[in-house]
């Protein structure tokens, strides 16, 4: 490809072959080139979008945070890909696959011992269900 400098004015030049305009620095001083739409941006309230297969700060042991990193790991060479690799993790160690699989433990007796205290109540009449009739503010 041929690339040559054409001088249009003094201060700008154009680039045959890329069709765009070179423009040399401007001679100002750092302070002066923010731009106020960057200072707006750079102000903690404005939303930004999460790097893709980067997790949120959430309060997450090392053991939860690897698994997640692994299955959701972009790359499907480097994904997990069988239960023995599931099953190797350090988030499942001291889980007996054994007796999940011959059912001598069911998956409600698990969660109750690893998940949340009283996350399965006994009666449905326990389970609180408030704001079932809250009133929906639709606005276009």
């Amino acid at each position: 490809m041929f690339l040559a400098l054409i001088p249009i004015n003094l201060d700008i030049y154009f680039e045959i072959g890329h069709n765009r305009a070179c423009f040399p620095e401007p001679a100002v001083h750092s302070e002066d080139k923010k731009d106020k739409d960057i200072e707006d941006n750079d102000r903690l309230d404005v939303k930004t979008t999460p790097t893709p297969g980067a997790l949120p700060n959430a309060e997450l042991s090392k053991a939860a945070r690897g698994l997640l990193i692994k299955l959701l790991e972009v790359n499907p060479q480097y994904r997990l890909k069988s239960l023995r690799q599931l099953q190797q993790t350090a988030f499942f160690m001291g889980f007996n696959f054994d007796d999940i699989n011959i059912k001598k433990i069911s998956p409600k007796t698990m969660l109750q011992q690893y998940g949340e205290q009283n996350a399965f109540p006994e009666k449905a009449e326990d389970v609180p269900f408030t704001n079932f009739n809250q009133n929906l503010h639709i606005t276009e």
